[in-house]
């Protein structure tokens, strides 16, 4: 259960000290979980936190930019969350980064940081940047997905050689030094919780083809449903699932409704989302090119 939370507790007892087997690591994220129903929001980063605050001897405080929309501060399965409530908006991003540095010197305060974790090559990559040289802490980003485009302003901003970059795949980091002849110190690729998959029994194979992202126009949605189209032409009746949310649901569903596919593909919410992988025989995700 999220709940809100005034000051981190501190086993030591002395402000700034830490016990000699704990490990304190900060992420630094533009998106984190409101509470555990929030299962949409960047599920492996979700599973990463968790897994990590589950271990003896582990902290977990993360900075979250730009969502949830409002500031607060709340733990979320054992995870210290510092919301800035950026909410993207763009006039007030030098005042979000501040608060986001001041977080983090309450952060360090509690208990010192070991180790700093920046998600998304963006503007958090500069707030940890800013923190790696105020407290000596070692500095790791992982790319996320769009991050590696050319098209990215902060590829420019920072000298990529000193950046300690992870992809989360290999095909990531290979698009990644062929736009920037940069190569990724790690390859580390997300991994799923496993308690959220049912041990022990036979799940029932019903869906064809599933795919899980959000509504948006990164997603190139119109590639997946024209991909569908033509497999629905000589598979009629296969079953797809479609899981997300985002703006642009409603045109979504226009274009299955023209492409004559309202048979072929259902549309979900976004709860229980790994029991439907095991039920799915393909998962299928379509992205704008690199």
């Amino acid at each position: 259960m999220t709940q809100n939370y005034v000051n981190y507790p501190n086993p030591s007892g002395l402000p700034g000290q830490k016990p000699a087997t704990q490990l304190h690591f900060l992420f630094i994220t533009p998106i984190f979980p409101f509470d555990e129903s929030d299962t949409t929001c960047l599920p492996p980063l979700q599973a990463l936190a968790s897994e990590l605050a589950a271990r003896p001897g582990v902290r977990v405080s993360v900075i979250a930019v730009h969502y949830p929309h409002e500031q607060e501060k709340y733990v979320w399965n054992n995870v210290y969350v510092h919301a800035c409530g950026g909410s993207n908006r763009y006039m007030l991003r030098p005042q979000t980064w501040y608060r986001a540095v001041e977080y983090a010197s309450r952060i360090n305060r509690a208990r010192p940081i070991d180790s700093i974790h920046s998600f998304w090559l963006g503007e958090c990559v500069l707030i940890g940047r800013w923190l790696e040289r105020k407290y000596q802490r070692p500095h790791w980003v992982t790319l996320i997905g769009q991050d590696v485009r050319p098209e990215n302003s902060y590829l420019g901003l920072f000298t990529l050689k000193m950046l300690n970059l992870i992809a989360v795949s290999i095909v990531q980091a290979a698009i990644f030094e062929i736009n920037t002849g940069m190569p990724v110190r790690k390859v580390i690729p997300w991994g799923l919780d496993k308690k959220q998959f049912l041990p022990g029994k036979t799940i029932e194979k019903d869906i064809d083809i599933l795919t899980v992202g959000a509504f948006n126009e990164v997603k190139n949605w119109p590639l997946f449903f024209a991909t569908i189209q033509l497999a629905a032409e000589m598979l009629p009746n296969l079953k797809v699932w479609v899981i997300g949310a985002g703006p642009e649901r409603e045109s979504l569903e226009e274009m299955r409704r023209n492409l004559n596919l309202g048979e072929i593909i259902k549309f979900a919410g976004a709860r229980r989302i790994l029991f439907l992988v095991d039920r799915a025989n393909l998962g299928r995700q379509t992205l704008k090119e690199f």
